[in-house]
């Protein structure tokens, strides 16, 4: 799997409740009180985005290609 739960607070299922996703490489999503999604790299490049599948593609693509989440774009929306 590509990411860790830290901090994850367990839930009445047993399972956990992430409050932040760190990958590996040092990226991270974390959700925010309007229900959308802070993304960082490792170099702390953030992004806002409105759903974990955004989040996650985000992460993916920036660790896969070397890049920072600076200028991507999701489903050719530009993220700013």
């Amino acid at each position: 799997m590509m990411a860790q739960v830290l901090n994850g607070n367990p839930s009445p299922s047993g399972c956990q409740e992430a409050e932040r996703i760190t990958t590996p490489a040092g990226s991270t999503i974390e959700p925010t009180a309007d229900g959308s999604y802070r993304v960082c790299d490792a170099r702390s490049h953030c992004r806002r985005v409105d759903s974990l599948w955004e989040a996650q593609q985000l992460v993916q693509w920036a660790e896969v290609h070397h890049q920072p989440l600076v200028g991507r774009s999701v489903d050719g929306v530009m993220l700013a």
